[in-house]
């Protein structure tokens, strides 16, 4: 898994973009995915 995050200088948000790629043994060829992508919103306490 991969990703990037920003966190806001002056509000109490974070924002990151997350990367989870598969590989796929099981219908015959090997097939490689790319869209295991998620975005979250997230309230941060100080």
């Amino acid at each position: 898994i991969g990703g990037l995050e920003y966190i806001f200088p002056s509000a109490p948000f974070n924002v990151s973009l997350d990367w989870k790629p598969s590989f796929n043994f099981t219908n015959g060829y090997n097939d490689y995915w790319f869209s295991g992508i998620a975005l979250s919103l997230r309230y941060t306490f100080r």
